[in-house]
């Protein structure tokens, strides 16, 4: 039950208390970005810790922000799905999993995991983890990375997630890059923070004891594989059953936390999302007679207008987004369902 290395830090800029979130540097109100989230969610509660927090949130864009929460709620999702799957704890040499989807071999350390197989789809693998998790085990390590699986899967489209991660290998902290996993000291810690219980008056004889990793389920309660979830302080009760005799040190919460690289899977999706667009060719002008714009399509539409570059897409999103979200909401519904070639209104 090994944590994993510090490999990053997150930079935070320090101010007084009661600091509003950044939105590409300008300050912005809780209660002007919480409405999709009800009082008591996950994403209600780590916008208020940013909110009156000492450490300043900075983000590119609300988007950024939306796609922390959203997979920060998955992250809780994955963790309640995988405690109530059936799957078992394991040592490295005791583990199992499906052989319809995985190959269960060794590393160049000896150390066995499971491989995906070839023309295995990562999401259908990843998925029967979830589904048929009697035919799983494996120790703590390996059960947080395919928490993280999870919860990216559940977030990111299905093809965009298959591509991201084609040759997952599970085998401890062993995880793919573009997770973009990091640990480090923290100020403010999230629902969905990994975190780590640690003992460190272990007894010997029972090294798999030395600590347990969990995620941060936000309501007071952290789940952690073969444990199961728990208080805090059942977390120390539970370790400080297997101390060496005469021990004196109680185990305890480190003081760091371990994420996902938040920005870089979300341009993932709002590339996913670039590509929709290009695919259909959606082309927009503001029609200032009328107070509005116009979307044209050119897959059987008479009219073609120069196809958005990302960067215009997305300002005109967030303009939308911010200034008329009326119109906003229709051009989601127009993208989704592509509706007929919107025609040229008179100007």
């Amino acid at each position: 039950m090994d944590s994993p290395s510090i490999d990053g830090t997150k930079e935070s800029g320090k101010v007084g208390r009661f600091t509003m979130i950044k939105i590409a540097g300008t300050s912005v109100s809780p209660s002007s970005i919480n409405g999709q989230w009800p009082s008591g969610s996950s994403g209600r509660n780590i916008i208020d810790i940013m909110a009156i927090s000492e450490v300043v949130y900075d983000y590119d864009s609300l988007d950024l922000l939306q796609f922390e929460l959203k997979l920060r709620t998955n992250i809780i999702a994955a963790s309640k799905d995988l405690a109530q799957s059936g799957v078992e704890f394991a040592g490295f040499s005791d583990s199992r999993c499906n052989s319809d989807y995985w190959y269960f071999k060794a590393n160049e350390f000896g150390l066995k995991g499971f491989q995906l197989k070839h023309g295995v789809k990562p999401s259908t693998a990843i998925t029967d983890i979830i589904t048929k998790g009697s035919k799983y085990a494996f120790e703590c390590a390996t059960a947080m990375v395919i928490v993280y699986y999870r919860a990216v899967l559940e977030t990111l489209p299905e093809e965009t997630f298959n591509k991201l991660f084609a040759g997952i290998y599970l085998n401890g902290w062993n995880r793919d890059e573009d997770l973009g996993f990091t640990s480090d000291k923290r100020v403010d810690y999230f629902p969905g923070d990994y975190r780590y219980f640690k003992n460190p008056d272990v007894n010997p004889r029972t090294p798999e004891w030395q600590g347990e990793n969990v995620i941060d389920l936000g309501d007071g309660t952290y789940y952690g594989h073969g444990i199961g979830i728990q208080t805090a302080d059942q977390m120390i009760a539970s370790l400080n059953a297997y101390r060496k005799p005469g021990a004196t040190r109680s185990a305890y919460l480190m003081d760091m936390a371990g994420y996902p690289d938040f920005k870089y899977l979300a341009m993932h999706e709002l590339y996913a999302a670039e590509r929709e667009v290009q695919d259909y060719q959606v082309g927009w002008r503001h029609d200032t007679k009328h107070g509005v714009v116009v979307l044209h399509f050119n897959d059987g539409g008479d009219l073609q207008i120069d196809p958005l570059t990302y960067a215009d897409y997305m300002s005109f999103v967030d303009t939308l987004r911010n200034e008329k979200p009326v119109y906003y909401h229709q051009l989601q519904n127009v993208v989704t369902t592509l509706k007929e070639p919107v025609g040229e209104e008179e100007t």
